[in-house]
């Protein structure tokens, strides 16, 4: 039975991708959005997604997975939800490579990162492959894309659990251990923030934090005050906020709990605003906004680099240089990014995962 799509959770969804859009256009082009927290920390919304992921997955497919072929055909699904964009884009870095070593050899431009240095072919293999959040020292060509690689095998983890494991109680328990486990090897190895190497541990984290949350939800959830739908989005905005002053291993614990309140309260207006078309909209082409926004920003920033001769200086902080803008060429530039990169994520939605989706839903679970 095809459950109800939540869209208050697509809308939420959409704004956290528009937060990563935000910050990392933040960092090329502007200090002036730096002391609105909820952009400067947008990089913890990463694990609001993989715990957004864990409970809509758990949502759709705990009573689907009884058999190995329940398993593969959920993986294709899975496969086929991720891949398609991601090769994209990553075809798209490597034309951005490619002109780079152009522009290196003929016209004597110097990168900061020397085309296919970091970007080599180890790193080409990794992304094929979608292994390179784990297999590569660094973040290669779209940068976003290693949480891709970390979700899609986490994916795989939990389709063999959970035909392993059939009664809801023990699945609890052992998506209970996995996150014990996990948290266990991030605190070692200083591992929440980490966008290689313990990635797919971050990611197991906080998708089986989401898993577990809504095996508990249906288990025992009732329906609670209107009101805690304004609790957890206060929460959420709150404790993005001080992401410097909490521990980091705290934040996919508190997007967890904002997911349940969101889930088990009442209609709220906020759920009634999040519900509205143009909102859901911006969750449905949400996973365009995630991938294409880097590539928006590279052409931006060196088109005016070195087509339009802005200058730049080096931030030792960052360790990057960027454009020297006045605030209203910040914004400016913003806006523009932002727009394109909505326009894209649009036309990649309707010509490239909405047909793919409706070939993916066809599929028998």
């Amino acid at each position: 039975m095809k459950k109800e799509k939540l869209l208050y959770l697509e809308s939420l969804r959409g704004f956290a991708a528009l937060i990563v859009a935000l910050y990392h256009g933040n960092l090329m082009f502007s200090d002036s959005f730096l002391e609105i927290p909820l952009i400067n920390h947008g990089y913890v919304m990463v694990d609001f997604f993989f715990v957004l992921s864990g409970f809509v997955i758990a949502y759709n497919y705990a009573d689907c997975i009884l058999k190995w072929r329940d398993v593969m055909t959920f993986q294709t699904k899975r496969f086929l939800r991720l891949y398609p964009l991601h090769i994209i884009t990553f075809f798209v870095f490597v034309g951005i490579e490619s002109a780079k070593y152009i522009f290196e050899t003929r016209a004597g431009i110097v990168a900061n990162n020397p085309a296919f240095s970091q970007n080599d072919w180890s790193a080409v293999f990794g992304n094929l492959f979608l292994t390179h959040s784990f297999t590569e020292n660094d973040m290669t060509f779209n940068d976003p894309s290693w949480s891709i690689s970390a979700e899609f095998y986490t994916y795989l983890l939990f389709a063999v659990v959970f035909l392993i494991i059939q009664k809801p109680l023990f699945r609890f328990i052992g998506s209970m251990i996995i996150i014990g486990l996990s948290c266990t090897l991030l605190i070692h190895y200083d591992g929440f923030t980490a966008t290689t190497g313990m990635a797919i541990i971050r990611c197991f984290y906080g998708f089986f934090l989401g898993v577990c949350v809504c095996l508990l939800i249906r288990a025992y959830a009732k329906k609670c005050p209107s009101f805690f739908g304004f609790i957890g989005l206060f929460a959420l905005g709150v404790g993005i906020s001080f992401v410097d002053v909490l521990y980091s291993g705290f934040y996919a614990p508190l997007f967890a709990i904002v997911i349940a309140m969101f889930y088990i309260s009442k209609t709220t207006f906020i759920h009634e605003l999040l519900n509205l078309r143009p909102f859901v909209y911006l969750g449905t082409v949400s996973y365009g906004l995630y991938m294409w926004h880097v590539a928006v920003w590279w052409v931006i920033n060196n088109g005016m680099k070195y087509g339009l001769k802005i200058p730049t200086e080096y931030n030792t902080d960052r360790g990057q240089s960027f454009l020297i803008l006045n605030d209203t060429q910040s914004m400016g530039i913003i806006i523009v990014g932002l727009t394109t990169t909505f326009i894209l994520a649009s036309i990649s939605y309707h010509f490239l995962e909405k047909p793919i989706n409706n070939l993916r839903h066809r599929i028998a679970t």
